[in-house]
Parts: C-alpha cells; structure tokens; sequence
C-alpha cells in the first residue's frame, strides 16, 4: 500500500495559477508534504520515497526546500 498520493490542488479560479499546483500528500495524517509544478515531478518524489529515500534529502536535491530542521519538517516551502 503506497504512503503517499498526488493530487491536484484545490484553488479557485478566480484567484491568479499556482506555481507549483500539483502536492504530495501523505497518507498516514493526510497532510501534504511539498507541492510540485508537474504531476510527474511529484510522482517521481513519492516513488523515490517509498524505495527508502530519505524525503528531506531527496527535496532538498530536487531544490524545492533550502534545508530540513533537525525535527524532519521541511523549511522554504
């Protein structure tokens, strides 16, 4: 059973295109965990992670964050 999800973000239409529209959600608390401008992007992420990666280092290579706190969460989203 996968640990993680994409999916299209929720946003009005009326409000100016997101950046980076598609997230990465993770199943166990339903939260997401970065957001990517391509679906593939994101699914490349997931599948990485559920090999083993380590996400942090595996977003950090990808340049979505500048650096994960000691805690494990992601910081420069």
């Amino acid at each position: 059973m996968p640990k993680y999800i994409v999916r299209k973000r929720k946003w009005p239409e009326s409000f100016p295109p997101l950046k980076r529209p598609w997230e990465l959600i993770r199943l166990a608390d339903g939260k997401p965990v970065s957001f990517f401008a391509t679906p593939e992007e994101a699914q490349a992420v997931a599948k990485e992670v559920e090999k083993g990666a380590d996400l942090g280092q595996k977003l950090l290579q990808t340049g979505l964050i500048k650096g994960v706190h000691r805690t494990g969460t992601a910081r420069g989203q």
